[in-house]
């Protein structure tokens, strides 16, 4: 009622200065306030830790996933070497201990799949080969059968090979004349084993 007859301008500040009388000023209100400050500090420091934890795991996983890439490709190294090795001798027990050779799908495969390519498959090992094909069969014989009839239906570059190599290159540039003979070379070469390996299988039909 005493706010009612006060002028406007006056009403509010004696309606906040009643309620505050009639709150009780122990203290609480205070000390809710600097919880709340201190939470929320709290709570930024805990967020700051958080991404400096983000920051440092991403570097880390960077340095990581180099140093993992690195270890793979060399592992990829190794296991192609070794696989090498280990086909190239399964061939040659195959041809001189065969009492002691034992069957191995995998260096099969492996065999099959790299036939056409002389620095997988050397020429002294290629030549065990043709003769191990001679009782392929199955799945394993059509696979190499359609390799080799791939390598020999594509044989443009064979045909052309003179041709490519005084054409593509300048008489100036003979590094990459060069390298056009020397690809045309390489190509040529599982040309030729393919065709060789498909006269073998024609001849010798395994049922």
């Amino acid at each position: 009622m005493v706010a009612a007859r006060l002028p406007k301008f006056i009403r509010p500040v004696l309606t906040k200065s009643l309620e505050s009388s009639g709150r009780p000023n122990n203290g609480n209100d205070i000390q809710n306030e600097g919880n709340i400050k201190t939470q929320r500090v709290n709570k930024n420091l805990s967020k700051l830790k958080k991404y400096k934890k983000r920051q440092l795991k991403k570097r880390y996983s960077r340095k990581q996933l180099k140093a993992r890439k690195s270890k793979v490709e060399e592992k990829k190294i190794k296991s192609i070497s070794e696989t090498q090795e280990e086909a190239l001798k399964y061939l040659r027990i195959w041809h001189d201990d065969y009492e002691n050779w034992k069957f191995k799908k995998l260096l099969q495969s492996w065999l099959i799949k790299n036939a056409l390519d002389k620095k997988m498959l050397p020429h002294l090992e290629f030549r065990i080969f043709k003769r191990y094909i001679k009782k392929l069969a199955g799945l394993a014989r059509q696979n190499l059968i359609d390799r080799c009839s791939k390598a020999t239906d594509s044989q443009i570059l064979d045909t052309k090979e003179p041709e490519i190599c005084v054409g593509l290159a300048d008489k100036e540039d003979l590094s990459s004349k060069h390298l056009v003979c020397q690809n045309n070379s390489e190509y040529s070469v599982s040309t030729k084993r393919a065709k060789k390996i498909l006269a073998i299988l024609s001849e010798t039909s395994v049922q």
